[in-house]
């Protein structure tokens, strides 16, 4: 049986993935401190056919570390990677994560790395001219963007340098079941137009 660990499987997006992991026969194991993330998210999943696991750990601790070591899964999905926060705390420690679960996975010989960056922060703002596009250099924008771009620079390394395959999902505007209020903009005004409220476009949307 192919197995998984997903980092951040306990919010919105990691869900629903551990779902459809679960429904392919994978077997996953689910690392989230909760600190965004909830265990409701995952009710259905547990309740579902297959093999699932939940740890409530740090993904940068050595104990994720150990769990990867012992799990050795055929793929780790890091859902975590750049958080929405800007903060200089919050952006270096999610780096930190991220060059934590790297290092767990070139020592354990885990064979790809899926990670999902924001496509607004490592791709810049494209011109209305030149919307749509299939792809364009990366920009980085502020903080965000350049934590982004050090974590696709670190992957591209641990490929080169350790055949740890990986894939990098720049995601634009991602809605849904289970999405927090703030979550994103679509989100937002879901929730202003279930309130009855006005919703606020800033800037040009």
């Amino acid at each position: 049986m192919t197995s998984a660990l997903v980092v951040g499987g306990a919010g919105f997006i990691g869900s629903h993935l551990v779902e459809r992991l679960l429904a392919d026969d994978v077997a996953v194991d689910v690392v989230d401190d909760l600190s965004h993330g909830s265990l409701g998210n995952l009710a259905d999943a547990r309740n579902a056919a297959g093999s699932l696991k939940i740890h409530h750990l740090d993904a940068g601790s050595s104990e994720c570390a150990a769990l990867i070591g012992m799990r050795r899964p055929d793929v780790v999905y890091h859902l975590a990677a750049v958080p929405r926060s800007r903060a200089t705390d919050d952006l270096a420690r999610a780096f930190a994560t991220t060059l934590a679960l790297v290092d767990a996975a070139r020592h354990h010989g885990v064979s790809k790395l899926v990670t999902a960056i924001p496509a607004s922060a490592i791709y810049g703002r494209p011109a209305s001219k030149d919307v749509p596009v299939k792809e364009r250099p990366l920009e980085p924008r502020g903080v965000r963007g350049v934590v982004a771009r050090a974590t696709v620079d670190l992957l591209e390394a641990a490929r080169d340098l350790d055949a740890v395959e990986f894939t990098a999902l720049a995601l634009g505007t991602v809605y849904g079941p289970r999405q927090r209020a703030d979550g994103g903009v679509v989100a937002a005004f879901a929730e202003a137009a279930r309130g009855g409220a006005p919703a606020t476009i800033r800037g040009d949307g």
